[in-house]
């Protein structure tokens, strides 16, 4: 299962303002050293089509293996983090404030303890509101 299908899959739903369980992410990351992770830039002409409105993450369940800690999830704007590594199901939202980049990152911070990490995320998706 590539990690690149998965992030289409994100756009899809992110495209077409929905919620779809076709067009989630379900996988297990297993990081082994620090800084290690992925990253996807939601599309320019989404950022451009939905200004004013919020891009909003949620997941089904986010778990992290015990004794492990700066391991998960960011929200990104070109100007810096909207939401700061969490492990929440519940991730959060970004409201489009303007044309610069916006992202979802999943990832270990150079400051993680506890490797190696393992961190599974089932029906993770994202849409506009």
């Amino acid at each position: 299962y590539e990690i690149a299908q998965c992030l289409v899959g994100s756009e899809m739903c992110i495209r077409d303002s929905a919620i779809s369980n076709s067009n989630s992410l379900s996988a297990t990351f297993t990081f082994t050293a620090k800084s290690q992770g992925i990253r996807y830039d939601i599309p320019t002409d989404v950022i451009s089509a939905n200004q004013g409105k919020k891009l909003i993450f949620r997941a089904d369940e986010i778990t992290l293996n015990d004794g492990v800690t700066n391991v998960g999830i960011d929200l990104k704007h070109a100007t810096g983090d909207v939401v700061s590594m969490t492990i929440n199901p519940n991730i959060g939202e970004m409201t489009i404030s303007d044309t610069k980049v916006y992202q979802i990152r999943i990832r270990v911070k150079s400051s993680v303890t506890g490797l190696p990490a393992t961190l599974k995320i089932t029906n993770l998706r994202a849409w506009i509101k």
